[in-house]
């Protein structure tokens, strides 16, 4: 059986970013599933799949929002995470193959 590789990220950051720096945006699922898809790795195209998702979700969750200023506020950082993570997520993002 292959090692796992260690995973990518520390949920809505990168791994060298603490926790404690980010705040609890209700984005936690998103940014979960976005460095599995990190640790999954693969090509380009993988990745730029993975950011689509991950905005994808950011905006589901803003939907969902009950509170109208909580959906203001998170609906401003969504696309910003969105961003930050088209920038610098060829950092971590586990390139293979093509």
């Amino acid at each position: 059986m292959e090692p796992q590789p260690p995973k990518v990220g520390n949920g809505c950051g990168p791994s060298w970013l603490p926790r404690w720096a980010w705040p609890d945006m209700g984005f936690t699922k998103a940014c979960d599933e976005h460095d599995s898809l990190y640790t999954e790795g693969g090509d380009v195209g993988k990745r730029f799949s993975a950011d689509s998702t991950f905005f994808e979700r950011m905006k589901e969750r803003v939907a969902a929002e009950p509170s109208p200023w909580r959906k203001v506020g998170i609906g401003i950082v969504a696309p910003i995470n969105h961003l930050l993570v088209r920038l610098g997520g060829w950092a971590s993002f586990r390139y293979r193959g093509k």
